[in-house]
């Protein structure tokens, strides 16, 4: 059924009037056909996170294709209701969102601001089950599915803990938060978005029986009056330097580089992190915003970027700044093998076997919002 609706959507809308209609992978004449057609619309504009990361990757797009590409990095909390308004006055100025995926399906997919992402893998290198940990859809239950995931995290999420002052014994699983001595005595990042907090919580759902029970959790976690950050670094320095021996959110490349440069004894994260290895996180994923103005330039930049050669720049680009992932490719490289090795690991044991899908499933995104409503009605 998912292979029909790609065909049919591939052979009605995908090239405009453009291109003739084929079904996808298509032939290298018609590939060809497509890249001329992109160069003849000249620009592609897209939306990335703020990570330097991606800078080099445009830039090389620009260089192999000759299609200039209009970039703005920004954080998808401001980005993605931007383009939504923007849609819902009839303005469609987007071609691809290189953005984490949480805030793009919690606001533009059921606000139809979407094009399904499979029918524009056109390439045979790309639109193949078998280059991808997990095929091409990683295993989500969409159908369609509007958001390509094309990197894998080792982030988990948790309780962040400073060992030298805070033992086991004291702080070593969700529960222990509640005690009455940790009473607006550790930090947060901020739970109004979808981001490492609201994930934290979501993915303890699985140890209780009911929503019920989670959820009088999470009120009561609120209720200890954890003090706030909206920046993630900042939540990560707190707990680095003294302020908050405890913290939940700060998890990153930032927290683990520091840590080991001032080698810190930080335990990060604990508590029970049912999700597995979520593939989310340094913008690594891709989407197509509804009616993109330069459709075949965004044919062209998807199926490049999801390249062999593309993703092994991507993984180059972002260890580069600090961000350790990995492509979900099967033939793409990476500067530590053993990091490679510990996160595909990570992958196939919870990403796999439906873990890691609390984030970014409809499940996923329910609780995220739930935790976010109880969030607000909490005063933050």
């Amino acid at each position: 059924m998912l292979r029909h609706f790609r065909l049919w959507l591939a052979a009605a809308s995908l090239l405009a009037a453009v291109v003739p209609a084929f079904a996808a992978p298509v032939s290298d004449a018609d590939w060809q056909k497509i890249v001329a057609a992109a160069k003849r619309e000249g620009k592609i504009v897209i939306s990335h996170f703020t990570d330097g990361g991606m800078e080099p990757v445009l830039r090389q797009f620009e260089k192999e294709y000759g299609i200039r590409v209009e970039a703005t990095p920004g954080r998808p909390d401001a980005v993605i209701p931007k383009i939504l308004t923007e849609q819902q006055n009839g303005q469609y100025n987007w071609d691809v969102l290189i953005q984490p995926v949480n805030n793009v399906r919690l606001v533009l997919e059921p606000a139809h601001g979407l094009e399904p992402i499979l029918p524009f893998l056109v390439r045979a290198d790309v639109d193949n089950d078998a280059e991808w940990f997990g095929g091409i859809t990683a295993h989500v239950p969409m159908d369609p599915l509007y958001v390509f995931y094309d990197g894998i995290s080792n982030l988990a999420v948790g309780i962040d803990v400073d060992r030298d002052k805070v033992p086991a014994s004291v702080v070593g699983d969700w529960p222990d938060l509640l005690k009455p001595e940790w009473k607006g005595k550790f930090g947060i990042y901020y739970p109004g978005r979808p981001a490492n907090l609201t994930i934290a919580l979501t993915c303890y759902r699985p140890a209780f029986d009911s929503d019920a029970k989670w959820e009088a959790y999470v009120r009561a976690f609120f209720a200890q009056q954890p003090i706030v950050s909206a920046e993630f670094r900042t939540v990560a320095d707190w707990l680095l330097q003294g302020r908050f021996p405890v913290t939940v959110g700060a998890e990153g490349s930032y927290l683990d580089g520091l840590t080991k440069k001032l080698k810190r004894k930080i335990e990060a994260p604990i508590g029970k992190g049912l999700c597995g290895y979520p593939p989310t996180g340094t913008g690594r994923s891709v989407s197509i915003p509804k009616n993109p103005p330069d459709r075949n330039a965004a044919t062209v930049f998807v199926n490049w970027y999801l390249s062999k050669e593309a993703q092994d720049l991507v993984v180059r680009s972002y260890i580069a700044t600090g961000q350790a992932s990995v492509s979900r490719r099967k033939d793409s490289s990476h500067p530590d093998p053993d990091l490679q090795k510990q996160v595909l690991a990570g992958f196939e044991a919870g990403w796999m076997q439906g873990k890691g899908l609390m984030t970014d499933s409809d499940e996923g995104l329910r609780l995220q919002t739930k935790v976010i409503e109880l969030a607000r009605q909490a005063g933050y």
